[in-house]
Order: structure tokens, then sequence, then C-alpha cells
């Protein structure tokens, strides 16, 4: 990944949570009891976009996922590789978190 990819990712990182503060903002006057339509989308558009950098993250480390790599082999794959990934924070203007702390290999049935 080079720096031309890092900053695209940073970037739609960003939009996405100035999305969400002014969807947050909207619905906090509106209703605050439901969620809308632009609330789906956004959560939808990050989980897209998750996957998108956990695949970049695996071609980086020099691992080869199966062209059909869905979220729950990709999650093997990091998790084995980087055992300690949920310690990672995240820091916004908003919040400080973890978003990975509870990242867990599911077992297939």
């Amino acid at each position: 990944m080079n720096e031309a990819d890092i900053k695209a990712n940073w970037y739609y990182f960003r939009s996405l949570s100035n999305q969400l503060h002014r969807i947050n903002r909207q619905e906090k006057m509106l209703n605050a009891s439901t969620f809308s339509n632009e609330f789906a989308k956004i959560l939808m558009l990050a989980s897209s976009e998750f996957e998108v950098i956990s695949k970049l993250i695996c071609r980086e480390a020099g691992i080869k996922l199966p062209w059909n790599a869905n979220i729950v082999s990709i999650t093997k794959t990091l998790l084995l590789k980087y055992p300690k990934i949920g310690d990672t924070k995240v820091y916004t203007p908003y919040i400080e978190f973890q978003p990975l702390k509870e990242w867990k290999i599911i077992k297939e049935k």
C-alpha cells in the first residue's frame, strides 16, 4: 500500500465519520428512538470498507487470500497473523475506542 492508497482510505474514513456525526445530530433533533436509512447506509459502507482494508492488510503482509475470501476467512487470517490487533486504539474528534477489541474467530458449523 503506497501513500496515495493510505490517504485515499483515510479521507474515505473521515467522510464516513463526518456523515455519521451529521446523521447523529439530525437523529437527535428529529427522533432519537429510530434510525434512518442514512445511518444504515453508513454502516453498510463502513463494513464494506473494513473488508477492503482487511484484504489490503493481508496483501501487505504477503498473505495470499483466495479470490472468493469472505470476512470469516479474512478474520481467521488476520487474527492468527496479528493476535493483538484488538488492542489497537482509534482516535476521532468524537471518541477514542478499540473497534476490534471483541473481534474473534467464529467456529463454522
